[in-house]
């Protein structure tokens, strides 16, 4: 038997040297409700949030959580930016995304491929609805 525990097509025994240093520290998942997603992390799970980022000019946030006992959570940097770098140096980090506007994106999608002019002006008359009384909604 090679390095691997079970055999599937595709596998390499050979190992790239150049990348041993990497460290694989997250994964990402994206989320519709933070409020939600939040609850279930920090408090069925009993991970903790780290560091969480908005972008408000791209209209979303990221959200880093891990479980304190895989982190080197003895030394966490009180500075943002400090955090930041801390964040990304450690492992098994979990990084929920949430879209701001992924109704948004998903009606735009849906634009993108219609085909037909007539369905597409639909479409726009519809997002345009939309739009409206998203703003209705936040006034």
């Amino acid at each position: 038997m090679g390095r691997h525990l079970e055999e599937a097509e595709g596998l390499c025994e050979n190992i790239d040297k150049e990348t041993q240093s990497y460290v694989f520290n997250q994964t990402m998942l994206r989320i519709k409700d933070p409020k939600i997603s939040l609850d279930f992390y920090t408090r069925i799970i009993g991970m903790k949030l780290y560091r969480k980022i908005d972008f408000p000019d791209m209209q979303f946030t990221l959200y880093f959580l891990a479980m304190p006992k895989d982190v080197n959570d003895e030394n966490i940097p009180e500075d943002k930016n400090q955090r930041t770098t801390w964040t990304f140096s450690q492992r098994a980090m979990l990084e929920l995304t949430h879209n701001w506007v992924l109704k948004k994106i998903r009606i735009l999608s849906i634009i993108m491929v219609i085909r037909s002019r007539k369905a597409l002006d639909i479409l726009v008359f519809l997002y345009q609805m939309f739009m409206k009384h998203q703003i209705g909604l936040k006034n």
